[in-house]
């Protein structure tokens, strides 16, 4: 946009950070979060450059910017830019109410939304924008049905990435006989069992075309899973950045949600040298009560030197003292210097679980969920896309191309 009048990304981001300062939104500003999840004062080492998204983020035109398909809930949409000129959005989806469910009375509690968690599959959409209007293509993976497999049952957050000339397309899927014992045994209910089943994989392709024609290559075992040591129940939610190579060796960075000894949800990284892993645990990014927070989407920003994190904010207290964020279900950003090591960013509200239409009305949402970004060919943030519900999840759900627009 203001390329052509030679102002670079960094000055444009320091501009509009420093034009909206007096307001911006409160938040935790003043806390900052360190491994392995405990609060200290936070300085300005986030840098004046630190985007801004909440005043970045633009009116949405429900018309062409909301994408959902008939029957099926729609959640989690990650975007990519075709060699073609065409936009993908790699999506999760499964079938409302009963439909597809199996017989067995135990079905039942996989009715409605519920049923991600054993038949969500991951769908394509193309878009000649970067916002939409999104047309569904077909359904490009699913859980493969095997006993033996760590993927039978469902594929769920797709996370779409390009690296070394190949695409990736990080997902979980589940299968109840991937807890060992005796953490197994642990688990109360038949839902629990799913729950503690869910492991993170991976697709890579040569192309988009052989990604979605199922010509990739599945992993054959999961790429990160929990250790029962520092990590325990589930790994899910995953995101991948390429950091700064070390010694001249590639070095990737995942982030990805589990619990810890205490039951408590955290954020954590696992660090490998290739792009499919694996990522064995290697630091804790987020990880007190207060700081819980999933659904990280992570990248690297090269002008910036540093690494940058959007979340939902997952703490349900009534005091957001030392919470992410003012408001449960918001998107926050953090940010760290090393990958390993996170505090708030220097905007730490990315936005409040609401939508703003081009026709001036304001939706509070039940859900703002699975943040993922498009950038331009600069590595500017051009759209972020998300997952939302109006009410209840339950009675519906979308995904949601929200506009960026940086000055």
């Amino acid at each position: 946009m203001n390329g052509s009048k030679g102002i670079t990304r960094r000055r444009a981001l320091t501009t509009i950070s420093t034009a909206v300062a007096a307001t911006a939104l409160s938040g935790p500003a003043a806390l900052a979060l360190t491994s392995p999840g405990g609060l200290v004062a936070a300085d300005d080492s986030a840098g004046p450059s630190s985007p801004d998204f909440q005043a970045a983020i633009q009116p949405v035109d429900p018309g062409v910017q909301i994408f959902g398909t008939e029957g099926s809930y729609t959640w989690g949409g990650t975007p990519i830019r075709g060699r073609d000129g065409a936009y993908y959005l790699f999506y999760s989806r499964w079938q409302e109410g009963s439909a597809g469910r199996g017989p067995d009375p135990s079905e039942k509690i996989f009715y409605g939304f519920s049923g991600w968690m054993k038949y969500s599959e991951i769908a394509v959409a193309v878009s000649p924008g970067p916002q939409g209007p999104y047309r569904h293509v077909r359904t490009v993976v699913q859980g493969t049905g095997d006993p033996g497999r760590w993927d039978r049952y469902n594929a769920h957050n797709p996370h779409i990435r390009y690296f070394q000339g190949r695409y990736y397309l990080y997902f979980i899927a589940n299968n109840p006989a991937n807890t060992p014992e005796p953490w197994f045994s642990k688990q109360p209910t038949l839902w629990l069992q799913y729950h503690a089943g869910q492991r993170i994989g991976v697709i890579s392709a040569r192309t988009l075309e052989d990604l979605i024609a199922g010509r990739g290559t599945r992993s054959d075992t999961p790429i990160a899973g929990p250790d029962y040591v520092n990590t325990f129940q589930m790994v899910v939610n995953p995101s991948v950045t390429e950091a700064p190579a070390v010694d001249g060796r590639p070095r990737f960075l995942m982030t990805y949600k589990t619990w810890n000894a205490n039951g408590v949800y955290i954020t954590v990284v696992g660090q490998s040298d290739r792009p499919e892993g694996p990522f064995p645990y290697t630091a804790t990014a987020l990880g007190t009560a207060e700081t819980q927070a999933e659904d990280p989407y992570l990248w690297y920003d090269r002008a910036d030197r540093r690494f940058y994190a959007i979340v939902k904010d997952f703490y349900k207290g009534a005091d957001r003292t030392h919470a992410l964020t003012p408001q449960y279900g918001a998107l926050g950003m953090v940010t760290s210097t090393d990958g390993l090591t996170w505090k708030p960013a220097a905007h730490p509200v990315v936005s409040l679980r609401q939508l703003r239409l081009t026709d001036g009305t304001l939706i509070t949402l039940g859900s703002l969920e699975r943040p993922q970004l498009l950038f331009d060919h600069n590595g500017r943030p051009v759209t972020l896309h998300c997952a939302m519900a109006r009410g209840s999840a339950a009675a519906g759900s979308q995904n949601v191309a929200i506009p960026l627009r940086w000055p």
